[in-house]
């Protein structure tokens, strides 16, 4: 998780505000590659925007991280990975079972 040290340290050092956009950058496209491979495979919907999607990923989980955390309370991350399952699910193709791969984490 880069969140606490990106948000304390990142008006302070632009180098360090670069190298963690770096990191949340590789992050976002690795979603985007995967995503647009699901689509190419058909496993995930041809309608959404791979790097939108992308980000929200990203900025979904990085909040439910730092949610988490500040409230000490793993409920928080339980309700975050159903919220976050729902909408991987979204993305698939059709809403079809076969299309959704991270059906088998729960």
């Amino acid at each position: 998780m880069v969140r606490p040290a990106g948000k304390e340290m990142s008006p302070l050092d632009d180098g360090f505000r670069l190298r963690t956009q770096q990191v949340f950058e590789f992050w976002m496209q690795t979603y985007e590659l995967a995503l647009r491979r699901g689509q190419a495979n058909g496993r995930v919907s041809a309608s959404i925007d791979p790097r939108a999607a992308a980000f929200a990923l990203v900025a979904e989980i990085e909040g439910i991280l730092g949610l988490a955390k500040n409230s000490q309370d793993r409920r928080a991350l339980k309700i975050g990975s159903q919220n976050l399952r729902r909408r991987l699910d979204a993305l698939s193709r059709d809403g079809c079972e076969a299309s959704r791969p991270w059906t088998a984490l729960a």
